[in-house]
């Protein structure tokens, strides 16, 4: 995934800006087939974190994952870390 946040060069005004450093795709999680029972993925949504809000109501990067008939969720602990 890539941290939308860390990408928007819109924001960098007056900051030095590395195109390298902030377009690298960063594995933030990773599960096995057999995790999910080998079913495919169906459908897939990811609600942001509230980080860059004004007023940061601590919600977290959040990544919701169907397979077939069952929902999976996925929630960021640790901010740019991965989580298995």
């Amino acid at each position: 995934m890539i941290d939308l946040d860390k990408a928007n060069v819109k924001e960098f005004e007056g900051e030095e800006f590395n195109f390298d450093d902030q377009f690298k795709l960063h594995l933030l999680f990773e599960y096995r087939a057999s995790d999910v029972e080998h079913k495919a993925l169906t459908n897939i949504h990811a609600r942001g974190s509230s980080k860059k809000e004004k007023i940061d109501t601590n919600n977290k990067l959040m990544v919701f994952m169907q397979h077939e008939d069952n929902l999976y969720i996925w929630t960021q602990m640790i901010d740019g870390e991965m989580n298995h």
